[in-house]
């Protein structure tokens, strides 16, 4: 035993730090904090992407078009794609979507670490991906299924960029930069990012070839935009009903300051983490506004000072601050709310951004040079540092687990009516009335809106006020909504109202109503059984019959079998209400 010990010492598995070994800690570190993020559920936006139509039927052609990806200020057809490949082959089951997009986030550690590797020493660049894979900022992209994009649009533009560092590229590698830089764009809109990046490098390291990358870059940008603004109007900072959004652009430059101090805030102490952030400063208050203000001048005055001490000590060093810099206010400035985005602050937003700022934390740590007993505090400070998130990570991936945990946390640590809502649908679902009541008055009387509206609606329809519940279907009917073009409204909307209606009121305006719905979603099954059951409670037989079987003819469910034979073989209906 005390052989085996001497000829193989715990400390070979780190000493020396190997590429090989280096990516191999990344991906065990990355499997052992992200494991339990792979028991969440399908929580928020995930639900209604992967129930979409669009995302259930692996149509190229529809995904590259009009879809649920592809809307006003979103043109996304890779995302949706992986959505649909990953549908096709794993059905709704949450465990594959989460295991994979974990998957992609290690892969893009492993990447920046062969990034930094270019700029610093081998340590230093290892220390530096891990903080970027277990950051507590990170877990949204990991967790959120729907925040896929971050993931894929980054792997795709930083394999780009690597490519681009090679000292000789051959032919197969020039054809592949542009391609990858496309689907970058194609992932997200944030993509554009790393065509400027790459021409950046080049101006930096690699002066003599900008001019070459030049025209195919220039290229890729003008395919997308062709291609984004002619097949589906995808147009820039078009969004629906959000706070933000419809602030004028002078009140939008007042909450700037505030923004930054967020991702300052989260970058160095992540402890109040939350979803849906749909705050805005409107007045130039000390808290909100001034205190943002001084703390974000001091925060970059110490970065450009830091510049300064590595210029005097290192040319190539600076450089490499000066891109990483750059990297890191390209980041951040596209998410300041100059074109308006759909939330104030989002933590999968900071993705992109953060490898920016470690890359200036590595340029300087790269030109310390300390004795050997400060340089062993500082090793073991790094890796507290790196167990303190992580543990911090392993804990938010906790609240990821399901939207009861999800919401009950986050509505505590950042309350809105966007938020409320979402908390007290949950509780409804869950049977806690009494509760989601509380929180659904709260987000109607903050901000009401069409799903706020709603589902106080069926609340008070809940507790047998039906008056009420009628008033505020209605009310929903008429409010703004967050329902981009060409819908008019959710579908839920139109189906609580027609299903009221036939229930506890006037089944000719139940038709009505649902007609109205099939005129937005004509492809909807639920609103043809809605209006197969309405006509038939009329003895309008035959346009009941018409209606169940094109509800029939959509989907094939036990429901829609039993409506369309019922009705075909002129026999009588059995109906209870699932609302």
């Amino acid at each position: 035993m005390r052989e085996t010990e001497r000829n193989f010492p715990f400390k070979d598995l780190f000493f020396p730090l190997t590429t090989k070994k280096a990516i191999a800690f990344i991906i065990l570190v990355g499997a052992i904090v992200y494991f339990n993020s792979l028991f969440g559920q399908f929580i928020w936006d995930d639900l209604s992407f992967i129930s979409n139509q669009d995302i259930r039927s692996l149509n190229i052609l529809h995904l590259l078009g009009l879809n649920v990806s592809n809307t006003l200020s979103f043109y996304r057809p890779v995302s949706a794609i992986y959505l649909a490949i990953l549908f096709k082959i794993f059905n709704d089951n949450s465990f594959y979507y989460h295991f994979i997009q974990m998957s992609l986030h290690i892969l893009n550690a492993c990447l920046v670490f062969v990034l930094f590797k270019k700029f610093f020493k081998r340590g230093l660049s290892f220390f530096l991906a891990l903080l970027f894979l277990v950051h507590p900022i990170q877990v949204e992209s990991v967790a959120y299924i729907a925040a896929n994009q971050s993931e894929i649009f980054f792997l795709f533009g930083i394999l780009a960029l690597l490519i681009s560092t090679k000292d000789k590229l051959n032919i197969a590698q020039i054809f592949l930069i542009p391609v990858l830089l496309l689907l970058s764009l194609f992932t997200k809109e944030t993509g554009f990012l790393f065509v400027l990046l790459l021409l950046f490098f080049q101006f930096l390291f690699r002066k003599k070839r900008l001019l070459f990358f030049a025209a195919p870059t220039t290229v890729v940008l003008l395919i997308y935009l062709t291609i984004r603004l002619t097949l589906v109007h995808a147009y820039f900072g078009e969004f629906g009903f959000v706070p933000v959004s419809e602030l004028p652009l002078m009140q939008r430059v007042i909450t700037m300051p505030k923004i930054i101090f967020y991702y300052i805030k989260t970058l160095f102490y992540p402890a109040n983490l939350a979803i849906d952030q749909q705050w805005v400063v409107t007045k130039l208050d000390f808290q909100q506004f001034y205190l943002p203000v001084i703390i974000d001048i001091v925060f970059f005055i110490l970065l450009s000072l830091a510049g300064v001490c590595i210029y005097r000590k290192n040319r190539k060093s600076f450089l490499a601050f000066i891109f990483f810099f750059v990297w890191f206010l390209m980041g951040v400035g596209i998410v300041l709310q100059i074109i308006p985005l759909d939330m104030t602050v989002a933590d999968r937003w900071f993705y992109f951004p953060l490898v920016g700022f470690l890359g200036c934390l590595g340029a300087l740590l790269n030109e310390i040079h300390l004795k050997n007993r400060l340089s062993k505090t500082l090793c073991l400070s790094g890796a507290i540092l790196i167990v303190v998130f992580s543990v911090r990570t392993i804990v938010r991936n906790q609240n990821w687990q399901n939207q009861l945990t999800l919401y009950s946390h986050d509505v505590r640590v950042e309350a809105n009516y966007d938020s409320d809502n979402n908390y007290a649908a949950v509780l409804s679902y869950e049977g806690k009335w009494d509760e989601a009541y509380t929180y659904i008055k709260k987000s109607v009387e903050l901000y009401p809106y069409e799903k706020n509206l709603r589902e106080l609606g069926l609340i008070y329809k809940h507790f047998g006020k039906m008056e009420l519940a009628k008033d505020y279907f209605y009310k929903a009917l008429d409010a703004k909504t967050y329902i981009l073009p060409p819908h008019k409204h959710e579908i839920p909307t139109y189906e609580y109202i027609s299903e009221f209606q036939y229930f506890y009121g006037d089944t000719k305006e139940a038709v009505r109503i649902t007609k109205m719905g099939i005129d937005d979603y004509p492809d909807s099954s639920d609103l043809w059984i809605l209006l197969a059951i309405s006509e038939y409670k009329l003895k309008n037989q035959n346009s009941a019959l018409k209606a169940a079987e094109k509800a029939y003819s959509i989907q094939k469910t036990d429901q829609t079998t039993y409506l369309y034979r019922q009705l075909l073989n002129s026999q009588p209906l059995s109906i209870t209400t699932g609302f």
